[in-house]
C-alpha cells in the first residue's frame, strides 16, 4: 500500500500547502520573520487545517530525492499552533477567556488557567489597509 492510497478523497495538495502556508506566517511574523502580511483564513474550518496539515505531511512522508539527490520538504504546522491559530481567526479579542480549566501551581494550590484573545496595541510598523486581516 502506497503512502497515498486512501479510501477517501485527499484534500488538493495546492491548497493544503496554502493553508499550512497561511498558518506558518503566523507563528513566522510571532518569531520576529516577515513583515505581518498573513493571507486570510477565517473562512477556513478547524478540519480543514488539520486535514492541509495531514496533506503535506503525507507529501513529505512520500517525497523522494531528485537526481541531484534532493528532496523538497515542507513545514508543518503543529497541531497546537493549528488549535491557536483557529482561535485567533475565530473568536474576536474581547479580554475574557475562551476556556478555562483548574490546575494546581507547583506548590500544589489550586489556581486557573485561562486561553482568550486580547487585541494587543498597534506598533509603527505594523501593515495598514488591506494587508491586515478583517
Amino acid at each position: 500500500m502506497s503512502l497515498t492510497s486512501t479510501s477517501l478523497p485527499l484534500m488538493d495538495l495546492k491548497r493544503a500547502l496554502w493553508i499550512c502556508k497561511a498558518i506558518n506566517q503566523r507563528m513566522f511574523f510571532a518569531m520576529g520573520i516577515g513583515d505581518g502580511k498573513v493571507d486570510p483564513l477565517r473562512t477556513v474550518t478547524l478540519s480543514e487545517m488539520l486535514e492541509a496539515r495531514c496533506r503535506v505531511e503525507l507529501e513529505n512522508m512520500a517525497a523522494l530525492p531528485g537526481k541531484d539527490k534532493m528532496r523538497t520538504l515542507h513545514v508543518i504546522p503543529a497541531d497546537r499552533l493549528i488549535a491557536a491559530v483557529y482561535a485567533l481567526e475565530h473568536f474576536d479579542p474581547n479580554n475574557e477567556a475562551v476556556v478555562v480549566m483548574l490546575t494546581r501551581d507547583i506548590l500544589g494550590t489550586v489556581s486557573r488557567k485561562a486561553l482568550g484573545i486580547v487585541e494587543l496595541p498597534g506598533t509603527a510598523d505594523a501593515p495598514q489597509g488591506d494587508e491586515v486581516a478583517a
